[in-house]
């Protein structure tokens, strides 16, 4: 059965801007060994390795835009997040006969949101503390507004928050009044 949703609309603040990627695909990579069948099956066909923990990694083609994002979420599990559905359906395909893990498309359940601008930091500190705010390379799952929340960056300058889907008219909700009260002096 077919949903009906409303985006959220962006938050527009001073130094900072939040707003949905409705273009990407999320999809968890679940495996039983990280040098296993499976993950060097995945490696091959996204061209990119699986991140050490806590870390994320990405593919850019030679233009310079991003394919795939690959997240560290667990020993056991990497998400991997593209702008292509057919990434992931080629990916399924790949490791279809494999039995030591499996790829679970996540996109209609798990949002990706891109945080930017000078006053980011601020807003993680106000909605989380200063621990979930992470480095380039990083992936850090923690709590913002007590929802759980995987914060990574890749590339300087931008977030990406990997949000269920539940949950996201109470994290939008809590940006904007962060960002609001960021506003007075």
């Amino acid at each position: 059965m077919a949903e009906d949703f409303e985006s959220p609309s962006p938050v527009e603040a001073p130094g900072i801007r939040v707003s949905l990627d409705q273009g990407m695909h999320v999809a968890s990579l679940r495996y039983f060994d990280p040098s296993g069948a499976f993950s060097r099956t995945v490696q091959a066909s996204i061209a990119t390795q699986l991140p050490n923990r806590l870390c994320a990694t990405y593919d850019s083609r030679p233009t310079g835009a991003v394919r795939a994002v690959l997240a560290w979420r667990s020993p056991t599990e990497t998400l991997l997040l593209c702008n292509e559905a057919a990434l992931i359906a080629q990916l399924q395909a790949d490791v279809a006969t494999l039995n030591d893990g499996c790829v679970v498309d996540q996109t209609g359940g798990t949002w990706v949101f891109r945080a930017s601008g000078a006053r980011v930091t601020d807003l993680f500190a106000r909605m989380g503390g200063q621990g979930t705010l992470p480095v380039i390379g990083a992936a850090l799952r923690s709590r913002l507004a007590d929802i759980p929340v995987l914060a990574l960056r890749v590339q300087a300058g931008e977030i990406l928050l990997i949000v269920e889907r539940l949950y996201v008219e109470h994290i939008m909700g809590w940006i904007r009044a962060s960002a609001a009260d960021l506003r007075i002096p």
